[in-house]
């Protein structure tokens, strides 16, 4: 099985799935992303219903014997869909651990570091 062109996970099928299942199951057990989350976070059993077809338009592709477009065309679809779900799970993520960073360690704004060095200004 060959792998997309445009895949930031370059990684095969199966190999994403166990990579979007870990990540799911860190996600939604984080005491540091608490519930409720956002409306652009999908929720967990959308997600992982998306899972479920991109495994099975795999298994169709793997059961192949010869070259079936349509049945190519709907695990590259399914597996296209479940990283745009993805993408609130990582929105989300982000601002949370911006949000925290930006509050536990950063300056706010107009004020200024504290020099780091002696004869620094």
């Amino acid at each position: 099985m060959r792998k997309e062109k445009n895949d930031r996970f370059n990684t095969s099928v199966p190999c994403f799935i166990k990579q979007v299942r870990k990540s799911l199951e860190l996600f939604s057990t984080h005491p540091g992303l608490p519930k409720p989350w956002p409306k652009y976070v999908p929720c967990l059993e959308y997600l992982h219903r998306q899972i479920e077809c991109l495994e099975l338009a795999h298994q169709a592709v793997e059961a192949m014997t010869e070259s079936d477009t349509p049945t190519l065309v709907a695990m590259s679809i399914a597996r296209r869909e479940l990283k745009t779900s993805l993408s609130g799970v990582v929105r989300y993520v982000e601002l949370t651990l911006r949000s925290v960073y930006d509050v536990g360690h950063r300056p706010r704004s107009g004020q200024r570091r504290k020099a780091s060095r002696p004869g620094a200004k």
